[in-house]
């Protein structure tokens, strides 16, 4: 028996061993009557397990395409990289295949597979061809990545499918550059004339990264000679100026990557630009003296060109003289200087520049600005020309100018004037327009955008009050109220400066205004603003209307029409003048030109009556085509150039009787318009037109008896004199027509009408006899005859001129076979 002593050792160790056994053993999840078979895990827990599933590696399986061997071969030129890949590879499938080959954004040239052309198709980023069959296979394929640019960078990365290893061999266009490689080694680097040859081997972590630099950057090469071209182009204004200049190098020998370019004292150089530039420094010394450093983005061994903006301070009112950076090598070019207005800029002093007329200024300078150039030198070193600048006197401009006057007198024939002036018109700060009326006019109406107003007296001369002349806002409208004889076009035209602008009113005012668009007088019209008009100002319409009274008009004379004169200068002009239908005006004169029933010269005269005399066919016809001869004859006297403008006269109050004759002139002043008129009566113009039928008979009669040549010269004379008054006095054209054939009728039965009457009576004695005189030609004489007067007929405009020449034709006949007996006696 073991004592007490020995016993409790042991139970301790029986207790640690028991506590050791419940630690490692696996506990077992407790079941729980809801979840049966079911684990509860925190949910990062459970989080933390799928990543770990996600990131597990999968292994690698072996693909039915095995790669041997790949080769690329190629030259990169400015951007540019032109090269051909060359793979070979083994398929193993059965099944049709696709073979990635190279980057889809490369641009595929020609392809080869086994010796036969073969064509790529673009899988997802990859451009790859199809194997149907297993095997070994080689293929080839040209292809271009990038474009030829002046700007480009230093690296060339294309992406390629994972596979082998690929042996690469790029040619440079450069000289003198440290190349490397990402993801491979470069084995070997020659420079063979001018590229560089590179060399190496790729991994096939499917990426091809290759980037080099230049071992050489700063000033230019030693060796290098250049020649240099340059256009500058001044813009002087009074404390600054600005300059841009073109340079183009040209490389006479060797190669070179910068231009040095001299700057004087004073220069600020503010940018360089040009396809070939990576950068550009300055360097300053301290008399203010400097360098003008470009580096350029690669060699150049032919040419190159790049633009240098820059500035000089000037001094106001002091002389300026010019300067510019200048190439640090020979340099020839021309130079020009611009001027603002307000400024006049002259060449002071020019040394080492000969002038240039502006005709024979270089393009390459021209092409520098769109504004005209003031000046230039020619210059074969670097040039020194002074500026003289002097600023120009102010001119104070017009504040207040009327665009358009339009004016409609009606000329009574009791001698009363009334007038109705209208003036489009814009200010900019004028308080009050100054019109002055005609001596003795009175004032009725003043209105300004149809609202009426009261203007002031001051030393004769009307005052109308003036507004300023408002930008017309997006939500801004107008109110204008319609008077007699106004349309949605005039309406436009006032407010929109377009008359096509009506609709946009129209469609405003659909509640006030009938479909058809004919406004009522009294009517108000909402104005919306034009959208275009946002920016412009806006113009205003004073409309004034006066009377004055005068001497009846007599039967024969003259009389002065005036409209008031104002103080601001007016740019058109257009004046209706409505004469009264009792009287004839023979003639105008004024300061304006009249552009209807204007009185031409006798060629263009004879020439509308001959085209007018044609469209009257038929006009004699009893059916709808008759014509009134006489109405046909007013309109040729009355035709007019149809191409002179707007023919609107300005609204009246009072109703437009009588014959309108219009009248405009452009670029008025402040002249006031003014119109001399001589005029002849109605009644008198009657007996005018009956003396001048009348003095061409009987003088034609005084002629044709006794053709001595005394008689012929005052016939002339006698002529002359009608168709002079025959220019101002309508009708007697026709008068003396009528008086000539009158006459040679008269002198032809004179000379012939025995014989007629003796025909006459043997006919009437013995008809039978009157068949010995129808013979066959003789009909086929009088057929023609009737069908030429059928002719003539036609054109009842031209029967009194086909009568004058018939008869006189006779008449030269007959007076022929009279005086051949004298003749032949005389002999």
């Amino acid at each position: 028996m073991r004592s007490p002593r020995g016993t409790l050792p042991l139970l301790a160790a029986l207790f640690v061993l028991a506590l050791a056994a419940l630690a490692a053993a696996e506990p077992r999840p407790a079941k729980t009557p809801d979840a049966p078979g079911k684990v509860t895990l925190s949910l990062s827990r459970w989080l933390a397990m799928q990543e770990a599933l996600r990131n597990e590696e999968k292994p690698e399986r072996e693909g039915p395409v095995l790669w041997i061997g790949r080769r690329i071969d190629g030259r990169f030129h400015k951007g540019l990289w032109s090269g051909r890949l060359t793979a070979r590879f083994e398929v193993t499938s059965d099944s049709p295949t696709s073979v990635p080959l190279l980057d889809a954004r490369a641009i595929a040239g020609d392809a080869k597979l086994d010796g036969e052309h073969a064509s790529l198709l673009v899988e997802g980023d990859a451009h790859a061809i199809l194997i149907d069959r297993p095997g070994r296979h080689e293929i080839t394929v040209d292809f271009h990545w990038g474009r030829e640019t002046q700007r480009f960078t230093r690296s060339l990365r294309i992406q390629l499918p994972e596979g082998g290893p690929i042996a690469l061999e790029a040619r440079i266009a450069e000289r003198g550059i440290e190349a490397s490689l990402a993801g491979g080694a470069l084995t070997d680097a020659t420079e063979e004339g001018g590229d560089t040859v590179i060399g190496g081997h790729l991994d096939g972590t499917a990426a091809l990264d290759l980037s080099w630099k230049r071992r050489e950057t700063g000033e230019a090469r030693g060796e290098a000679k250049i020649r240099c071209t340059e256009h500058t182009l001044f813009k002087v204004s009074e404390a600054l100026v600005t300059g841009r200049s073109a340079v183009s190098v040209a490389v006479v020998e060797g190669e070179t990557d910068t231009v040095t370019l001299d700057l004087p004292r004073g220069v600020e150089v503010l940018g360089v630009e040009g396809d070939a530039v990576l950068q550009w420094r300055t360097a300053l010394a301290a008399d203010g003296s400097g360098k003008l450093v470009v580096l350029l983005r690669h060699l150049v061994s032919d040419a190159t060109a790049f633009r240098v903006e820059f500035q000089l301070p000037g001094d106001p009112g002091a002389p300026i003289a010019l300067a510019m950076p200048m190439p640090n090598a020979p340099t020839t070019g021309s130079l020009g200087v611009l001027g603002p207005p307000g400024l006049s800029v002259e060449a002071k002093t020019a040394e080492d520049a000969e002038p240039i007329a502006p005709r024979d200024l270089p393009s390459e300078l021209l092409a520098l600005t769109d504004s005209p150039v003031l000046f230039g030198f020619r210059f074969e070193r670097a040039p020194r020309v002074v500026l003289a600048v002097t600023r120009l006197a102010e001119l104070s401009l017009a504040t207040t100018l009327v665009d358009e006057l339009q004016a409609s007198t009606v000329l009574l024939e009791d001698g009363t004037e009334r007038t109705k002036l209208k003036l489009r018109i814009r200010n900019d700060s004028r308080q009050y327009v100054e019109m002055r009326l005609p001596g003795g006019a009175k004032l009725t109406n003043a209105f300004i955008d149809g609202r009426k107003v009261r203007p002031a007296s001051r030393e004769g001369a009307l005052l109308l009050p003036l507004r300023q002349s408002e930008r017309l806002a997006e939500d801004k409208e107008r109110i204008h109220v319609v008077r007699p004889g106004e349309t949605l076009s005039d309406v436009a035209n006032l407010y929109y400066s377009d008359p096509s602008g009506w609709l946009r009113i129209l469609n405003k005012n659909r509640d006030v205004v009938d479909q058809s668009g004919v406004l009522t007088r009294g009517v108000r019209l909402r104005i919306p603003p034009a959208t275009e008009a946002a920016d412009k100002q806006a113009f205003f319409v004073i409309e004034v209307a006066y009377e004055l009274r005068g001497t009846a008009l007599g039967a024969l004379g003259g009389r002065t029409l005036r409209l008031p004169g104002l103080d601001v200068d007016t740019m058109k002009a257009v004046w209706h003048v409505y004469f009264p239908s009792s009287h004839e005006p023979l003639s105008f004169r004024g300061n304006l030109t009249q552009t209807s029933s204007i009185k031409y010269d006798p060629f263009r005269r004879i020439q509308w009556y001959l085209q007018h005399a044609l469209e009257a066919r038929r006009a004699w016809a009893g059916d709808d085509a008759y014509e009134n001869i006489l109405a046909k004859r007013r309109a040729i006297y009355n035709d007019e150039a149809k191409a002179q403008g707007d023919d609107g006269a300005a609204l009246t109050e009072f109703p437009l009787v009588g014959e309108r004759y219009r009248f405009r002139r452009i670029l008025l002043g402040r002249e006031a318009p003014e119109l001399r008129v001589s005029f002849a009566s109605m009644s008198l113009l009657a007996p005018a037109r009956h003396l001048a039928l009348l003095a061409a008979l009987l003088v034609t009669l005084w002629a044709l008896v006794r053709g001595h040549r005394h008689r012929w010269l005052a016939l002339g004379a006698t002529l002359a004199l009608l168709l002079i008054v025959a220019h101002y006095m309508p009708g007697i054209h026709r008068r003396i027509l009528w008086g000539l054939d009158l006459a040679l009728a008269f002198a032809l039965l004179r000379a012939h009408g025995p014989r007629l009457l003796r025909s006459a009576r043997i006919f009437l004695r013995a008809p039978w006899r009157a068949t010995r005189v129808l013979t066959l030609r003789r009909l086929l004489a009088a057929a023609g005859f009737a069908w030429l007067v059928g002719l003539v007929a036609s054109y009842p405009l031209l029967l009194s001129l086909v009568a004058l020449a018939g008869m006189s034709i006779a008449w030269w006949r007959s007076s022929l076979v009279t005086n051949l007996p004298k003749v032949r006696h005389a002999r």
